[in-house]
């Protein structure tokens, strides 16, 4: 019976169906992936396709030595978005599958019991899952590294485990060279593992076939080495160290602190994995399977856990995450290289019954993940979606300093490519000059989603694109407004021309320019009031179906600092220093504008 299982699901139908399902997924969950944070960045520092080599050399020499990854990036983020998901479901399925076949034997294929076990694992164990797989720039480094990285290994493993003898091995030595290079330039750690790896197929080679090492054996490695070092020697890497504090630290200090947030890092991550992995070898001893491949899955075990732990002498990426990638890939290989092609019932042997119930397990848990993860990558899409068609939206109506509002659901999981990175309060973070040059805009910034659902959801274009002081007073003098002000700090830096627009406002009184104030305002047609004071002054009353209450306290202690406009008892104030303006329109009776001016320096920007 077990035999019947096993031929009807490990045959050609079924496994080739096995793999364009998913290439199919994969297709689905790219789809559902916009363009975000570094694929913004990169499509604006590359010019066109002539120029990428000379881009990619700029950054050679100012940012990174990832030169090959981010030449993919480039090509990519230059093409159409379907270009991308379709080569990007490609590249997935062929990491996959190169994967599954560096775990058979020879002889062996349709193995689908096998390809099933490695997306089991690939969707459980591999750390950010969209942001290595999904995310455009992303995808370039990690996944279409691991790519050119399993490709290099598998010329090794043919010749090693599959007895591959080409040929024509002098015509390998130019092609194994150039990927070594290409394999050694793709990613600090993980082309560092590799280049163990390769060593250690030599070495097994010599072993087992007690023969000359091939010349294209010994090119793809000085081909590695070569690779890796250029990369590690890039001027932009000491440029970009410099960015974080670790980088000034000793090397036993990096060492010290290093390891011992990695190997936190792995407890809480691959405890299980590496559980699994210490069982499978355990299971392999007593069933006497002390097979090449066992010493080859202990090797890529090893050094996967190598190549985790170099990240301790990395200036960054030491937290779980996408530096992991490389290293949980290797320990992926070790399980595949190790496990048996066996569905089996519960009448045969121990052995037998516990590779089951773990696959069982292995594919519940996975379903659950897939599910879960499925769902987070579709709802992450239609805000992130929402956010980009609202800037679209905001331009048109002439609004070219939007906010939008930050993505903040709680169950957030690692297979969306979404991240915090994405959008930012200030204005001034890396990522928003980019995404904001890319809808034509002068500046975009982030609010929370309690703010932007109140006011900036439905708010006016005119002015919540406006963050100059005197020109957000005349926009206010020309309108149709209610205005709520509330304010603390010091009046000094208001000139003339400014005082004498909030004047026209109704504001008729203002305080002297030296010393701390706190000041609120109602501006209403026929119902103007205004209020001045040294440490707290209070106001409240009713517009419509609005009631409202405005506060202003500023005394030495730092929970007697406010300045609050509360309408219907939800604030709306930016609770800043300077003043905090919440502008109704008597039309809709609708607040439609919430800034902060800190007049209490020198250079007034509007604050949302």
């Amino acid at each position: 019976m077990q035999k019947n299982v096993n031929n009807k699901v490990n045959n050609r139908n079924i496994f080739l169906v096995t793999i364009l399902f998913a290439l199919f997924i994969m297709f689905l969950l790219n789809c559902l992936t916009p363009l975000l944070a570094d694929d913004y960045e990169y499509f604006f520092k590359t010019t066109n396709f002539s120029t990428i080599l000379l881009d990619e050399y700029h950054q050679y020499l100012s940012w990174t030595g990832r030169s090959i990854v981010h030449i993919i990036a480039r090509i990519f983020l230059l093409m159409p978005k379907w270009v991308f998901n379709i080569a990007n479901s490609l590249a997935y399925v062929g990491v996959s599958y190169l994967i599954y076949k560096l775990s058979l034997s020879n002889g062996e294929k349709y193995k689908t019991v096998r390809f099933l076990l490695i997306q089991f694992l690939i969707w459980l164990f591999v750390p950010a899952f969209g942001q290595v797989f999904l995310w455009e720039t992303g995808s370039a480094n990690y996944l279409w590294g691991s790519l050119i990285i399993l490709s290099y290994l598998f010329f090794f493993h043919k010749a090693t485990i599959n007895n591959w003898i080409p040929k024509r091995p002098t015509s390998l030595v130019p092609l194994v060279f150039i990927m070594g290079v290409l394999a050694g330039w793709c990613n600090e750690n993980t082309s560092g593992g590799a280049l163990l790896l390769a060593i250690f197929y030599i070495g097994v080679y010599m072993i087992s076939n007690k023969q000359k090492v091939p010349l294209w054996m010994i090119g793809g490695i000085i081909g590695n080495f070569i690779g890796l070092v250029i990369m590690i020697l890039a001027p932009g890497n000491k440029i970009r160290a410099t960015y974080f504090a670790r980088s000034t630290w000793s090397i036993h200090k990096k060492l010290s602190i290093g390891l011992v947030t990695v190997f936190n890092e792995i407890k809480e991550h691959l405890f299980l994995l590496i559980c699994l992995l210490l069982v499978l070898y355990i299971l392999n001893l007593y069933n006497k399977k002390m097979e090449t491949k066992f010493y080859l899955s202990v090797a890529y075990a090893v050094f996967g856990i190598v190549t985790l732990l170099a990240l301790s002498l990395s200036p960054a990426g030491l937290n779980w995450g996408r530096s992991y990638y490389g290293g949980v890939i290797f320990m992926i290989i070790a399980i595949s290289l190790i496990w048996p092609d066996r569905i089996s019932n519960l009448k045969s042997d121990n052995s037998n019954i516990f590779y089951t119930i773990i696959y069982g397990l292995l594919a519940l848990s996975f379903m659950m993940n897939f599910i879960m993860g499925s769902a987070d990558i579709c709802k992450s899409y239609i805000k992130i979606d929402s956010q980009y068609n609202y800037l679209t939206v905001q331009r048109e109506k002439g609004n070219l300093n939007p906010v939008f509002p930050t993505m903040s659901f709680p169950d957030i999981t690692k297979y969306t490519a979404y991240s915090k990175e994405l959008t930012q309060v200030n204005s001034n973070i890396k990522h928003n000059h980019p995404v904001a040059k890319y809808y034509k805009l002068n500046t975009i910034r982030s609010v929370s989603e309690n703010d932007w659902q109140q006011v900036y959801k439905n708010g006016n274009p005119t002015l919540m694109g406006c963050y100059s002081f005197d020109d957000y007073l005349k926009l206010l003098t020309k309108g149709n407004y209610t205005i709520l002000i509330s304010g603390h700090g010091s009046h000094s830096y208001l000139n003339s021309e400014q005082k004498k627009l909030l004047n026209q406002l109704g504001i008729q009184k203002m305080p002297s320019s030296s010393g701390n104030w706190v000041s609120i305002a109602l501006l209403d047609k026929g119902n103007k009031k205004a209020s001045i004071a040294k440490s707290f002054t209070k106001m409240n009353g009713k517009l419509s179906k609005m009631n409202y209450e405005l506060k202003s306290s500023l005394t030495n202690y730092d929970d007697q600092i406010f300045s609050t406009i509360q309408i219907n008892g939800r604030q709306y104030s930016k609770n800043k220093a300077g003043l905090n303006f919440v502008t109704i329109d008597r039309y809709s009776n609708r607040v439609v504008d919430s800034v902060n001016f800190d007049i209490t320096n020198k250079n007034i920007i509007g604050n949302r």
